[in-house]
């Protein structure tokens, strides 16, 4: 199957993009068009098959390597007790229903139809991640920039970054001198750290670093640390 400038290359980050495919694509369904159907259909496409990368696919390499070791038992082991052969727990496939062969083929040539739709433009393809990746090995970390606003009772910082084609981003920050902190998760390119200062009436220091976000936590470089200060 030909590989799609918009999609990656690494098994985890597929699973997001597909997870974030299917959160995405109702929303935009009324500027392409696309019918309740076909959305629906998109939909559980997504789902499917990032449960079956994901969740599934897991727990089958767990399964292989407990059969290995069982293998080794039964032919060399030692011991009275008969020993049970490990057998496969599926895990809950959520939303996910189990779809007709080439899910992720249909998948693209939707997207294919969608680019192609009088109502497609930029943001739209933001939103549902299929704008050309670009290679993250020229951008070993997400870019951050940081600029100071007025909130409803103090400033706050917003932070503006640049995670080149990566579907999520890892936030941390420290204030008052403490530790680094984990602020959030986003796949968006702006956030808005509106935290009440630690004390209301003294201005407040707040640095900033950010991470590529894949699987089950950060991965890559920090970015490089934004030092704000914040009034009352």
């Amino acid at each position: 199957m030909k590989r799609q400038d918009y999609y990656p290359s690494i098994v985890s980050e597929q699973v997001l993009w597909l997870g974030r495919f299917a959160r995405e694509l109702p929303g935009q369904a009324a500027e392409l068009p696309l019918t309740a159907e076909v959305v629906a259909g998109a939909v559980a496409d997504a789902l499917w098959v990032a449960y079956t990368l994901g969740p599934w696919r897991t727990a089958i390499r767990m399964l292989s390597k407990t059969a290995t070791a069982a293998m080794e038992a039964v032919q060399t082991g030692t011991g009275d007790d008969a020993h049970e052969l490990p057998s496969i727990i599926a895990p809950v496939p959520g939303d996910a229903v189990p779809r007709p062969p080439g899910a992720l083929k249909r998948i693209f040539r939707l997207v294919q139809i969608l680019k192609a739709s009088p109502g497609y433009n930029e943001a739209i393809g933001r939103h549902l991640g299929l704008l050309t990746l670009t290679d993250a090995r020229e951008h070993p970390a997400p870019s951050l920039a940081v600029k100071v606003e007025r909130g409803a009772t103090s400033e706050v910082a917003v932070l503006k970054m640049e995670k080149w084609g990566r579907i999520a981003l890892h936030i941390e920050s420290r204030r008052g001198g403490g530790d680094w902190e984990k602020l959030g998760l986003t796949s968006r390119i702006r956030f808005t750290d509106a935290r009440p200062l630690l004390d209301p009436a003294r201005p407040e220091i707040r640095e900033y670093r950010v991470r590529y976000y894949e699987g089950n936590g950060p991965t890559g470089e920090w970015s490089n640390v934004v030092k704000v200060t914040l009034s009352p």
